[in-house]
């Protein structure tokens, strides 16, 4: 277990541990903590000095759940903003512009000349012949 964990636990039960309530196998655990840890020590001869009122006065910090922030948060906050592009815009210039506009009416333009030379009932050797193909 991390230490965190082991601190809050023993934080929380340092109460019963001024009493001396804690069952054996708990007190063994909660000495080895209080061995490294100054804080734990600290409030625990508070305690005993002074009893519960001062184990409430300072609580153990409170977790990620309960310490919520209070008032109004913006709703951008935590939100990163978008990374600026290295060009503004990217427009092809002169004919290049034009060039889908042409390929569309290519492909309308065969289309047609597709449609009325099957009206017509002429072979499809005459739609090669026409796109310059034979």
């Amino acid at each position: 277990m991390d230490f965190d964990k082991v601190h809050a636990k023993c934080f929380a039960a340092l109460p019963k541990i001024a009493k001396g309530d804690l069952p054996p196998k708990l007190a063994k655990h909660a000495q080895a903590h209080l061995a490294e840890c100054d804080e734990c020590r600290e409030e625990l001869a508070r305690l005993r000095a002074g009893g519960e009122a001062l184990a409430r006065e300072r609580k153990p910090p409170p977790s990620t759940l309960t310490a919520l922030p209070s008032g109004h948060i913006p709703v951008t906050a935590g939100v990163p903003s978008p990374p600026t592009p290295l060009v503004n815009s990217v427009e092809p210039s002169g004919w290049l512009r034009w060039g889908p506009v042409l390929a569309g009416v290519l492909v309308l333009e065969t289309a047609l000349l597709g449609w009325i030379l099957f009206q017509s009932g002429q072979p499809a050797s005459a739609l090669i012949r026409c796109l310059g193909g034979g």
